[in-house]
């Protein structure tokens, strides 16, 4: 990263720890852990007639720092650029992890951890989170931050800075922070999400009665070529009832692969939210999802789209949807209304249909998958 972008990192988290520390009296406290922010403001200072002024100017200080707070928070563009170069390693009785000491994200899913993620890497101690000398983390991180500080004094502010080779010229002087570092070159590997099945909606939560659309799955067509390539991890969303076959229990023993279940569009969602950090290349969106309501006296359902760019806005999106027409003017007119790169399949047919330069094509599914590959090379 540039010497400007590393300092924009450090400033923030300052930032962010200086004003929590504004906000710790407006906090809740339970067991010696502060929580969240007390959400009604008129509890935030005792009702004091004689200071209700002085209270009404710290009032506007501490919503400034949570508007300040919440904006640094989400402004994610150069996070996402951060390599996680410097870090604080901590230890517990089940694994190893980490916390990015310029950006504060720890060890991603393991699943989606690369096992070059560890290349290229200062390692600074941090302890076992259950013994009594582990490493408080803000000041500590702070001392790092402060190293990193002195490190940068030497460059311009568009030079690109390698932390990694800097740490180590002066890793003699902080020996006894510095856990190790790793000077082996990282290499880039490819993750790729599918998404496919459909979702059930609960009438009776208590009783479990349910609705469903009847759906034939072609998620296994997909991954059984996207498995094969080189350097790359697939992600399977799908729902329990494709998920009970045989050939899933065969692949779950893949290393490579990684098979989450789903029922609801909620529980979908939720896992969709927990990946959202995953640098994924490709999604292929696989899934036939609807909402039900009741309308007089009757069960509707009307068709539900995931908010898959939004949620993902680095990826490549790639629709493929079932359609039970094999009119050439109706898949045209359907896929004209698609947003990202879409495919449809139609009902008894073996092909994928899409729309290039205004011509309907049709390909087959090994086709189809060499198309999205390529995507996977140009990204």
């Amino acid at each position: 990263m540039k010497k400007k972008e590393i300092l924009y990192l450090i400033n923030r988290y300052k930032t962010i720890i200086n004003n929590n520390g504004l906000l710790n009296p407006i906090k809740l406290t339970m067991h010696g852990r502060i929580c969240n922010i007390l959400k009604n403001e008129d509890e935030w200072f005792p009702n004091v007639s004689e200071l209700k002024e002085q209270f009404e100017v710290l009032k506007q200080e501490l919503l400034q720092a949570i508007d300040e707070n919440e904006k640094l928070i989400r402004d994610t563009a150069i996070v996402k650029k951060c390599d996680h170069q410097v870090r604080i390693k901590y230890y517990n009785p089940f694994a190893a992890y980490y916390e990015c000491v310029l950006c504060g994200k720890f060890s991603p899913n393991r699943f989606f951890e690369s096992k070059y993620d560890n290349n290229y890497t200062v390692n600074f101690i941090g302890g076992n989170v259950e013994d009594d000398d582990y490493i408080e983390n803000e000041k500590y991180r702070e001392k790092i931050l402060n190293i990193i500080l002195k490190i940068l004094k030497k460059f311009n502010d568009d030079d690109e800075v390698d932390l990694v080779a800097e740490f180590s010229k002066i890793s003699k002087e902080y020996k006894k922070y510095i856990s190790y570092i790793d000077t082996n070159p990282r290499r880039e590997e490819n993750y790729i999400l599918i998404i496919g099945g459909t979702n059930k909606f609960y009438l009776n939560n208590e009783d479990k009665i349910f609705i469903n659309e009847d759906y034939e799955s072609n998620t296994f067509d997909f991954l059984d070529y996207f498995r094969k390539l080189l350097n790359t991890k697939v992600g399977i969303i799908e729902n329990e009832k494709e998920l009970s076959n045989r050939k899933y229990d065969d692949m779950k023993k893949d290393k490579q692969l990684e098979f989450i279940k789903y029922d609801t569009i909620e529980s979908l969602n939720k896992y969709l939210n927990e990946l959202k950090e995953i640098p994924f290349k490709i999604i292929i969106n696989l899934s036939s999802l609807f909402d039900f309501s009741v309308e007089d006296d009757e069960i509707v359902k009307h068709p539900y789209n995931l908010n898959l760019q939004e949620m993902f806005p680095g990826s490549h999106i790639i629709n493929i949807s079932k359609l039970s027409s094999k009119s050439i003017e109706e898949i045209k007119s359907f896929l004209s209304k698609q947003k990202e790169i879409s495919y449809v399949k139609p009902d008894d047919d073996e092909n994928y249909y899409y729309v290039q330069h205004d011509e309907v094509l049709e390909s087959n599914i090994n086709s189809t998958c060499e198309s999205i590959k390529e995507l996977v090379r140009r990204h």
